[in-house]
């Protein structure tokens, strides 16, 4: 996954850091590449917030989604849980491909269903959104 240059953040690897006392939507365009195709270049929305004011303890949060690259299943790890956290797994081009509902802190994720290739998970977890590159071989 590439995350391309653009306007009010700065790009290192994949972290993008918005520019100082930023807050609102953040377009950010990205990329995927499977080593021989690159998707289309899509924009994801990131909704920065001021969070000066908040508890540190209560927005650390870990995740782990392994192996990478997979084959058969995923484990999703998450240091903390809520009642209500989904994986959803996309096509490069957008296409939702699955979504399950995550019951515990370290879940096994069946993906057999899913061909060879590279895919974006979205993880969703109480007000915290997580992305990410999966490739399944």
């Amino acid at each position: 996954m590439t995350v391309l240059q653009g306007s009010n953040y700065t790009v290192s690897g994949t972290t993008i850091t918005p520019a100082t006392d930023f807050t609102g939507s953040l377009t950010v365009a990205v990329q995927v590449s499977d080593g021989a195709n690159n998707s289309n270049i899509f924009n994801a929305t990131v909704t920065v917030t001021d969070v000066s004011g908040l508890d540190n303890s209560l927005v650390q949060q870990t995740l782990k989604i392994y192996p990478n690259p997979a084959n058969g299943h995923i484990v999703v790890s998450l240091s903390k849980m809520t009642d209500a956290t989904i994986i959803q797994v996309y096509s490069t081009s957008g296409k939702l491909m699955m979504q399950q509902l995550i019951r515990s802190n370290n879940e096994r994720v069946d993906i057999k269903g899913l061909s060879e290739g590279t895919y974006i998970y979205r993880l969703l977890s109480g007000n915290n959104t997580f992305s990410g590159s999966l490739v399944i071989k």
